[in-house]
This record gives C-alpha cells, structure tokens and sequence, in this order.
C-alpha cells in the first residue's frame, strides 16, 4: 500500500529548430533538438556509487557510510551489491543538443570543365545542455521495448564527429 509512482519518462514536450541560411556565396544550416519534463531513472549512477568490488566507482564514494563516517549520501559496502531501489537515482532528463551545423563556401562560375565548387564543414553532436548526470540524457538502454523507456543502465552517448568536404559539378 506504501508504493508510490515516481517520475515520468515521456516528455511534456518534444521540440527542434532547423534553418537555412545563405549570404552571398556562404551557406550555413543548423539543427537544433531537445525534450522538457522528462524524467530519467539513473542505474548506471547506482552502479558507480555502490562499492561491490567489481567496477570503477565516483570519486565521492571514498567517503561512504562507515562505521567511524555516519555519511548518509552513498550506500554502505555491506549492501551485498544489491542496489537500493529508490527516487535517489530519478533525474530530470531534459535537454538541448546541437544536432547539425554546416557551414560552406560556394566558388560559382568558374572557368573551364567545373561550374560550381563548394567548400564545407560540419559537426554533428556538437553539445548538449542539460542537468543530467550522465553521459546521455537520450537514453535507450531497452531498444524496441515501449514499457521500459527512460531508464539509464549504462548506455553510450551519441557519437560527435566532423566532416570536411568538397561538392563539384561539371
């Protein structure tokens, strides 16, 4: 009868922002996306703060519960491993990430067997601004399961990269 529901893993909103812009011969696009009111239910947090012996842990745990430290933050080593189920772990899983951003140089109407030429970069992943604590607040630790969504059971974060190119046409 004590059971409560805690936190809640669908968004109150889903939201983004592209655009396309252009000045004389640049050209630069961005993307923007991110979701407000979600909750995040952090396993892998637990997992780093419980010191069973079998995985790196936080910095912070070295003053854990002992006998001689009554801290009241992290879980004492005599918890067997078994994580403490609790709202300890839930966390505010909205964020704003920098999906896209191009920028390129056009070189038109050029001489001989090219017409155009363009000039780019872009990055993907660039950042994300969010108070969640761990690497991703995208998470997808059950891929393809709609009943256990928002849960973070150490799960990669999306990968950042850059590409450079050059687009010709004859």
């Amino acid at each position: 009868n004590d059971q409560i529901i805690t936190g809640n893993p669908n968004p109150k909103f889903i939201y983004g922002f592209s655009t396309n812009l252009s000045y004389k011969n640049f050209d630069l696009s961005l993307f923007l996306s991110g979701t407000q009111g979600n909750d995040i239910y952090n396993i892998s947090r637990l997992s780093f703060e419980n010191p069973i012996g079998q995985r790196n842990l936080f910095k912070g745990v070295v003053n854990r519960w002992t006998p001689e430290n009554h801290s009241n933050q992290y879980s004492s080593p005599f918890v067997g491993g078994r994580l403490p189920i609790s709202d300890y772990s839930m966390e505010d899983g909205s964020y704003l990430r920098l999906r896209n951003v191009t920028l390129g140089y056009r070189l038109s109407g050029l001489k001989g067997v090219l017409s155009d030429l363009r000039i780019y970069v872009s990055g993907n992943n660039l950042f994300t601004i969010t108070d969640y604590s761990g690497y991703d607040p995208e998470v997808n630790t059950f891929a393809g399961s709609n009943k256990e969504i928002g849960v973070d059971n150490l799960v990669y974060p999306q990968a950042r990269s850059f590409i450079a190119g050059i687009q010709v046409n004859f």
